[in-house]
């Protein structure tokens, strides 16, 4: 069993660094964010500098003198509902953004505690079906082998004996399997290596051998 010692919080931080959806959510802001200060230019007047050369033609009565003009126009801001309107929808959609943003978050954190309480059981139940359970077992499997040799007990108490100590086995291996498989959960909760932000160290044994 690979032992992993984890800290939640910085999963979660992880989650908001790595998962794309925060990236996806993030980015609905800034777009909102950008929308609602464009919106917010259209309360100030635009003002508008032109000018220009005209060539004329040589034939006309005035000789076709050029000439140049130039003009100012200003655009005055009267109609403000409207553009009330649109600075409200862009304080709509950030709120909309945002919000989503923490429901997601609150998923995934919720996610990770749930499979980390999962995984300090399952690694509760691998050390003691690994330390307690199934080497008594085996010590009792020997003890009734021992004494239906010398006839002492039945064939069917062996037999018994025998079965507690592969079901023991078999209930070690499950739990294994889940404590791996929470391992992976944490590992797609946080979008990343669990290598990344946890202590990890290999133990093996054959404690568990019939």
């Amino acid at each position: 069993m690979t032992q992993v010692n984890i800290d939640p919080e910085l999963l979660k931080e992880a989650a908001r660094q790595n998962r794309p959806m925060f990236a996806s959510y993030r980015s609905l802001v800034d777009r909102y964010e950008s929308q609602r200060k464009l919106a917010k230019l259209d309360y100030y007047p635009n003002l508008n500098l032109w000018a220009s050369y005209r060539f004329r033609d040589d034939g006309l009565a005035d000789r076709g003198t050029d000439f140049v003009s130039a003009g100012v126009s200003i655009n005055l801001p009267i109609w403000q509902e409207k553009r009330s309107a649109a600075v409200a929808e862009a304080d709509s959609g950030i709120r909309m953004a945002r919000r989503q943003m923490e429901e997601f978050g609150n998923r995934v954190d919720s996610g990770i505690e749930d499979v980390a309480a999962q995984l300090e059981k399952n690694r509760n139940l691998v050390s003691l079906y690994g330390s307690g359970i199934i080497p008594q077992s085996r010590q009792s499997f020997d003890a009734t082998l021992a004494a239906y040799q010398v006839g002492k007990v039945e064939f069917l108490s062996l037999l018994d004996s025998l079965l507690n100590l592969y079901r023991y086995q078999l209930d070690y291996q499950r739990a294994l399997v889940d404590y791996h498989r929470n391992i992976a959960r944490l590992e797609a909760e946080a979008g990343t290596a669990l290598a990344n932000y946890a202590n990890l160290q290999d133990q093996t044994g054959d404690r568990t051998k019939p």
